[in-house]
């Protein structure tokens, strides 16, 4: 079925923003929390509070057609699934 991923708590640091949104968020999967995200803004990663709540959605990710990023098609992933849902 399909999945309800939500981010709540959010925070942006504009400052902090170059390659990627610096933010922390709470994440939640089906209306129940899992947990936090962030990211500091470098291109780096997002960090998970909830290694399973990040393996879910990045199984849930790879049934999604995949993302056009700048004229490419790349995959979903738990990342882009995240960085879609900022706002």
């Amino acid at each position: 079925g399909r999945m309800k991923i939500e981010l709540s708590s959010i925070k942006h640091n504009k400052m902090l923003s170059r390659e990627t949104p610096a933010f922390t968020a709470t994440v939640s999967i089906n209306g129940i929390e899992r947990g936090t995200v962030r990211n500091s803004g470098n291109g780096g990663a997002i960090i998970w509070q909830d290694y399973d709540a990040e393996r879910e959605i990045e199984k849930y990710a790879a049934t999604l057609p995949p993302v056009d990023f700048d004229g490419l098609k790349i995959p979903h992933s738990a990342e882009t699934v995240i960085f879609e849902l900022l706002p």
